[in-house]
C-alpha cells in the first residue's frame, strides 16, 4: 500500500506540471508558477525518499536555480546521478549526454558508453540511437563496427 501511495503521489507531481518536452538538461517548461510549486514540492519529498524520477525532475530545478530552489550544480549532478542509478531511463541518457560532452563533469566517453547502454536497455530510444550512430560511425571511443550498430538500430 505505501508504494503505490507513493506511486500515486509521483504521478499526482507529473500531472501537476506536464513538461512539454524535455530536450536536454534545464529545459523543462511549466505551464505556470503555481503548478510548477506544487510539483516542487512534490517532487522534493519524493527525490528524498528516494523516488528515481523525482530525482530526475528536482536536479532540474538545482540545475536552472527555479521555483524558489538555490542553483546548486553539484546537488544537481548528485541527484541525477542517484536517478541513473535507479535505472531511469532519462536521468541515464543525460548523464550519458554529460560526460560525451564535458558538461558538470569530465569529459569521459568510457562512461558516457555506460550510460548510453544502461538507458538504451532501460527503453531509451535517444540512447538506442546514439549507440547505434557512435558503432556506424566509429564515434565515443568505439570502432566502426556494424553488427554492433545492428544490435541498438
Amino acid at each position: 500500500k505505501a508504494s503505490f501511495e507513493r506511486y500515486s503521489e509521483a504521478v499526482q507531481a507529473r500531472i501537476y506540471a506536464t513538461p512539454p518536452g524535455i530536450t536536454g538538461i534545464g529545459s523543462i517548461v511549466f505551464r505556470d508558477e503555481e503548478k510548477l510549486l506544487t510539483a516542487r514540492e512534490l517532487w522534493e519529498r519524493l527525490a528524498a525518499e528516494g523516488d528515481p524520477g523525482s530525482q530526475y525532475f528536482m536536479s532540474f530545478f538545482y540545475q536552472a536555480g527555479i521555483a524558489g530552489v538555490e542553483r546548486d550544480e553539484a546537488r544537481s549532478l548528485r541527484l541525477l546521478n542517484s536517478a541513473a542509478e535507479g535505472n531511469y531511463a532519462l536521468a541515464q541518457t543525460s548523464l550519458a549526454i554529460r560526460y560525451e560532452l564535458g558538461r558538470e563533469v569530465d569529459q569521459d566517453w568510457d562512461a558516457a558508453v555506460d550510460w548510453y547502454r544502461r538507458a538504451a536497455i532501460n527503453g531509451s530510444n535517444v540512447a538506442r540511437s546514439r549507440l547505434y550512430e557512435a558503432y556506424t560511425y566509429g564515434e565515443l571511443g568505439l570502432p566502426k563496427d556494424a553488427e554492433q550498430a545492428r544490435q541498438w538500430e
